[in-house]
């Protein structure tokens, strides 16, 4: 049940009127013949909707308190008018009326009007609770946020682009967007904007801009279409953000990131460089040490030789005048010597004779030889080499070899053999 306030400078209009809501259902809760008495009855009963007639006391004085009335309660009002005429109505429009009816006023026109009246209250009531709270989201937000037409004419700003710019709404609103671009710019962007096109078309751009103190700031803009018509864009909305410090460190780092790749193509140079210089004394080491491999082993061999050559002529040139001597009748002092002198070779001559078993005296010297080399590895060929002398030369000595050893015609291997002497 909705309660009505009913307002009109004739009594039997208002007394007929209330009968006829009474009827209906709708609870009058006072009526009014002129518009003191209207606001008195408006402040103490609140009503939920309002009848009021256009002319009272012969002007319009119905449509000054309507306007009154909605802007300071938001009460939906519903005209009253014995004229029709166009310039009137045209007149009362102002007052954003819920309903306009003509006298004389019929039962079922009430029903009727008073329904789509109360029912477009409720609309506009959630439209601005919605605008309410839009508002709030709005002028709340950090982020940059203005609306302007296809004319790119700005047409509202929020409290956070008025304070980057440190300039009023006022002093914004009715400029073009983007405000404050730096010239160079303004080519990029309209283009960007007169691109938008359909229900969906939404962009975002960066350009430069100069707050009030002349800094250059970077801002970045999600703008997008927000009222259509029939299809096409007249309005559009854009929320921004200030990207400057995000810009310095992207070329900051963009920076670091060249010179430090500089680097690592330097370094790597540096390195490649060491590398190849490292390759070459590498390499000449090796050489080196193959070289000093090679003579080590003639050294090993001239050594072994000469331990032979040693042993083979003491046992040749030596003892065996040795023994001769001893067989002489000699005073006994010249045993001693001899005993003395065979003592001491022995001595000299040890550090060969252990290489060699006490067999090796019963070898010749070239056999000596050959035994020396078959002992550190060599083949028939290679001692042939060595000693000059012909492959079928040496296997004879290595046949007369193992014959003296024993081990002829058997599997023992002459160098085995050779090596288990040492």
């Amino acid at each position: 049940m909705y309660n009505i306030l009913v307002v009109d400078d004739e009594a039997i209009i208002t007394t007929h009127l209330e009968e006829m809501l009474n009827k209906m259902g709708y609870r009058v809760v006072g009526t009014a013949n002129t518009p003191k008495q209207a606001l008195q009855m408006v402040k103490k009963h609140k009503p939920d909707l309002i009848f009021m007639d256009i002319m009272m006391q012969g002007s319009p004085e119905g449509i000054t308190l309507a306007k009154q009335i909605h802007g300071d309660t938001q009460t939906p009002i519903i005209f009253m008018s014995a004229h029709s005429e166009k310039e009137l109505i045209q007149k009362a429009k102002p007052a954003e009326p819920f309903g306009y009816i003509i006298k004389p006023i019929q039962e079922n026109q009430i029903q009727a009007t008073i329904e789509i009246a109360m029912q477009k209250a409720e609309m506009d009531k959630k439209l601005r609770e919605s605008e309410t709270r839009y508002r709030a989201i709005v002028e709340d937000q950090t982020e940059l946020i203005c609306r302007f037409g296809k004319d790119k004419v700005i047409n509202f700003v929020n409290p956070a682009l008025c304070r980057f710019f440190e300039k009023t709404s006022e002093a914004i609103v009715g400029q073009k967007f983007p405000h404050a671009i730096i010239d160079d710019d303004v080519k990029k962007v309209t283009e960007v904007l007169d691109g938008m096109k359909g229900p969906q078309a939404s962009s975002t751009i960066e350009f430069l801009v100069k707050n009030s103190s002349g800094e250059s700031r970077w801002l970045q803009w999600r703008v997008r279409g927000t009222v259509l018509k029939q299809n096409t864009i007249i309005e559009f909305q854009a929320v921004g953000r200030d990207i400057t410090d995000i810009k310095v460190a992207h070329e900051s780092m963009t920076k670091a990131q060249t010179q430090l790749e500089e680097r690592v193509r330097e370094r790597t140079k540096e390195l490649s460089d060491l590398n190849a210089k490292l390759g070459i004394e590498i390499q000449n080491k090796e050489i080196a040490e193959s070289a000093l491999k090679v003579l080590l082993k003639r050294r090993s061999e001239e050594k072994s030789v000469l331990e032979d050559n040693i042993v083979t002529n003491m046992k040749e040139l030596v003892f065996p005048y040795l023994e001769r001597l001893k067989k002489l009748e000699l005073t006994d002092s010249h045993k001693v010597l001899i005993d003395i002198i065979e003592t001491n070779l022995e001595d000299i001559a040890s550090p060969f004779l252990r290489k060699l078993s006490s067999n090796y005296f019963s070898l010749t010297p070239k056999e000596i030889q050959i035994a020396a080399l078959v002992k550190e590895g060599k083949t028939s060929k290679e001692i042939s080499e060595v000693l000059t002398s012909s492959t079928r030369a040496i296997e004879f000595h290595r046949n007369s070899l193992r014959n003296k050893f024993g081990i002829k015609n058997k599997k023992t291997n002459l160098r085995s053999y050779l090596l288990s002497l040492s």
